[in-house]
């Protein structure tokens, strides 16, 4: 966990958003199985987790252009946008729009 995760938790909260907490440690099987039960829409994921994600959504047969619509980066602005994770959106965009 970090000190982002409470302000995204609450933030989701806060704008009507039902949220979904998924353990770090979960598998992309686990990430899988959670969103066909909770009926998410889209995920927030950390950089770091995105493989997880990424593998999950290829569970559930997802294209990559699918999954990449569905994620939605947690990077506070620190990941490079030049690289492969600007094909996806970020929080920061969502938070200036």
């Amino acid at each position: 966990n970090s000190l982002s995760w409470p302000i995204m938790l609450f933030g989701s909260i806060a704008a009507g958003l039902l949220p979904t907490l998924a353990n770090s440690l979960y598998t992309a099987r686990e990430v899988a199985f959670q969103w066909n039960d909770s009926g998410a829409k889209v995920m927030l994921v950390h950089p770091l987790m995105l493989n997880v994600a990424l593998e999950a959504f290829k569970t559930l047969g997802f294209s990559d252009t699918e999954a990449r619509q569905r994620i939605i980066l947690a990077d506070y602005g620190y990941v490079k946008r030049d690289g492969p994770l600007g094909k996806f959106a970020h929080l920061d965009d969502l938070l200036h729009a």
